[in-house]
């Protein structure tokens, strides 16, 4: 296995270079036909977690298009265990969100006390849970979510800060302090994780030093397979997965109903909606249906509507 740490200096310079030759180019980078703006590298790397550590929860910070999201839950639905919760400020691309029976997610500031409320309702009771931070790489951002998302790490687990490559590590010189630069400020002020740099093992990634391992023992359980549990078959865990996609489905046209009817009793009492049923009264009182006063008051609305 290859060792980031032990590379000689041009060794390095030509991981670097590569780094850099590449980077313009990983948006092209699709998960069944989702964008998932990650390093292949380290997709792969996020496969070996989940296998190994099987985690209850898996928390993402930033969703973009949804393309790692579904990475993530796919690899979960394989291994046979886990969820992603995928958080993001911004749902202006909410409809066009891929959908995963293993996969939920959160609008919101990462960083708001509604948000962290929330994951730390769903992380209530998890023996294993994985964080990785992907949203805004501004330093001080990233040094908050790495005080505030941490305690949701499980020991053994990993707390993933993603893009430490920028401000030249070695990518976009002029970024600015990043993610690396919280890195380095976190692990002075904290004891609580180590880096793990072996998981940079492909040389090339895109979170240098951004692998934070919680110390402790690793807590997780055996996956069905190992634990003797016969595996249900194909077409039985197919159509478990449909049926709860549809619940889910259900449950937001349930919401969406309701919030249609809270609107419709408010229209009802509105003022406005009162003085137009007055005058539909009045209307009708004073042309009768079906009355040729009445064809000839529809006609000279129905010209008045189209100059309009």
């Amino acid at each position: 296995m290859a060792d980031i740490t032990r590379l000689r200096p041009e060794e390095q310079a030509v991981v670097d270079a590569f780094h850099r030759l590449y980077y313009p180019f990983f948006g092209d980078t699709r998960w069944m036909g989702v964008e998932a703006q990650k390093c292949p590298f380290d997709l792969f790397v996020y496969q070996e977690l989940i296998l190994e550590l099987r985690p209850d929860l898996i928390v993402e910070c930033g969703t973009a298009s949804g393309g790692s999201a579904t990475f993530l839950a796919s690899i979960c639905q394989l291994v046979g265990h886990g969820e992603v919760v995928s958080i993001d400020i911004d749902n202006s691309a909410g409809k066009s969100q891929p959908l995963h029976p293993r996969l939920s997610y959160v609008q919101g500031d990462t960083l708001s006390p509604d948000t962290l409320q929330r994951i730390s309702e769903l992380v209530a009771g998890k023996q294993c849970v994985l964080v990785i931070l992907d949203d805004d790489h501004n330093r001080d951002h990233v040094l908050e979510e790495l005080r505030c998302y941490g305690r949701f790490v499980t020991n053994g687990s990993y707390l993933v800060v993603e893009d430490s490559n920028v401000n030249g590590n070695p990518v976009l010189p002029e970024f600015g302090p990043g993610p690396m630069e919280a890195i380095e400020t976190f692990m002075q002020q904290s004891n609580e994780f180590e880096i793990d740099r072996s998981r940079e093992k492909f040389l090339i990634s895109f979170n240098p030093k951004g692998f934070l391992k919680k110390r402790g023992e690793a807590r997780h359980g055996p996956s069905q397979y190992e634990a003797g549990v016969p595996a249900p078959g194909e077409d039985l865990l197919q159509k478990l997965e449909i049926i709860k996609l549809q619940a889910r489905m259900m449950n937001e046209m349930r919401l969406k109903l309701e919030s249609m009817q809270r609107d419709k009793a408010l229209m009802e009492n509105s003022l406005g909606w009162q003085m137009l049923q007055r005058y539909r009264g009045l209307r009708n009182r004073l042309l009768p249906a079906n009355t040729p006063l009445r064809r000839w008051y529809e006609q000279l609305r129905l010209r008045l509507i189209s100059k309009d």
